[in-house]
């Protein structure tokens, strides 16, 4: 069902109903003004969205939800890929892999996480989480703002750590407040002092 002005629907049970928008595949909507809706049960409900893959959902304006199961939510240009990916942050989050979550302003979240309680999350601003989780002890990432991981694995820079990151190793900790600090590599190893690597 095409109901939307202009708009565009085909395949199985798919529906246009935003004006200028496009659905295609089967089970697909396209709800929006400018939205592109295409798979198998694909939702794009934000204005210039674009949903693909199967069970996707882009609902942030200009965002884009591809691969299985992933959500982009946020706001002007969020983007989720991969397999149970959330990009909840504005401005251009951008999630991939497996069980991740970019709920930042500008964040990225990348790697794989374990499973649905057990994620890789980025939730500072600007901040950067990508590497692999390998324990089911709670979700692990960067949540201080403009903060990175790259590398190893169950990593986590605690909220308020600005500007801090982790770099490989395995199961390393900046820890709350602390500012401008850095670990590389090595193992089980606490970031406690600021302007400290």
């Amino acid at each position: 069902k095409a109901f939307g002005n202009y708009s565009h629907a085909e395949g199985k049970d798919t529906v246009a109903s935003g004006d200028y928008s496009h659905a295609e595949g089967q089970q697909t909507t396209a709800s929006a003004y400018d939205s592109h809706a295409e798979g198998n049960n694909t939702t794009a409900s934000g204005e210039g969205s674009h949903s693909e893959g199967g069970g996707t959902i882009a609902s942030g304006s200009y965002s884009h939800a591809e691969g299985s199961s992933t959500i982009a939510s946020g706001s002007y240009g969020s983007h989720a890929e991969g397999y149970y990916t959330t990009a909840s942050g504005a401005y251009g989050s951008h999630a991939e892999g497996y069980r991740t979550i970019a709920s930042g302003i500008n964040s990225h979240s990348g790697g794989k996480g374990v499973d649905t309680t057990n994620n890789i999350i980025a939730s500072g601003e600007t901040s950067f989480a990508h590497f692999r989780q390998t324990s089911a002890s709670g979700n692990i990432g960067t949540y201080g703002d403009y903060s990175a991981i790259l590398g190893g694995n169950d990593h986590n820079i605690g909220t308020g750590s600005t500007s801090s990151g982790i770099f490989a190793g395995s199961e390393n900790v900046i820890n709350d407040n602390v500012l401008r600090s850095v670990v590389l590599g090595g193992q089980n190893i606490t970031g406690t002092t600021d302007d400290t690597v």
